[in-house]
Order: C-alpha cells, then sequence, then structure tokens
C-alpha cells in the first residue's frame, strides 16, 4: 500500500491509525476520521494519533 498522508513517519508518537482509500469511498466518512486523527491536537499530549492514508489499490482514485 502506498501511504499518502502528509504527516512525516515519527512526527509524533502516538498509535498509527489507518484510513483505507478505494474508488466510491464516502468522502463524508472519510473527512471525519481525518478530521478527529489527522489534525494535530498539542492539547491531548504527545501521544496523539498519527494518521495515514492509504490505498488499497496503486494508481489514481475516483470519487
Amino acid at each position: 500500500m502506498r501511504q499518502i498522508s502528509p504527516i512525516a513517519a515519527g512526527a509524533l508518537r502516538g498509535p498509527l491509525v489507518a484510513a483505507l482509500v478505494y474508488d466510491g469511498l464516502c468522502t463524508f466518512e472519510f473527512a471525519i476520521a481525518a478530521e478527529i486523527f489527522g489534525l494535530a491536537r498539542p492539547e491531548m499530549g504527545e501521544g496523539w494519533y498519527r494518521f495515514a492514508a492509504c490505498a488499497i489499490e496503486p494508481g489514481p482514485l475516483d470519487a
């Protein structure tokens, strides 16, 4: 799988949450996961989640 997250590996120390991205994905539901786990939350400490979006197949995706 190809990681497409802008967050550099090791930037945070918390557990990794990976969202699988595929053709026809409900972008609203993906956005919820990205909002919760993908934004920095310094008030939550260094153990906050790391987030990665991973395509399940190589190549471009259709929304």
